[in-house]
């Protein structure tokens, strides 16, 4: 869930359902960050946002950072 700060920032909440499923780890990051892409798409993406590539790709190097995964 991601909510929209006056100031610009973010506040992103994570639910994790942990054994709801049986997959590979990388299926949560993937849950993850396509639900956050789908969600700031829908709320304007491209056409409000110019930023928006550098501003997502941002949140998926934090993602990545986190897990101690490189971007490739």
């Amino acid at each position: 869930m991601i909510q929209d700060n006056e100031d610009g920032t973010y506040e992103v909440t994570v639910i994790d359902f942990d054994n709801s499923q049986r997959s590979w780890f990388v299926v949560d990051i993937g849950t993850v960050v396509w639900t956050a892409n789908m969600e700031w798409y829908y709320k304007g993406g491209y056409e409000s946002n110019p930023d928006y590539e550098v501003k997502f790709g941002q949140y998926k190097a934090w993602i990545m950072d986190s897990y101690g995964w490189n971007i490739t």
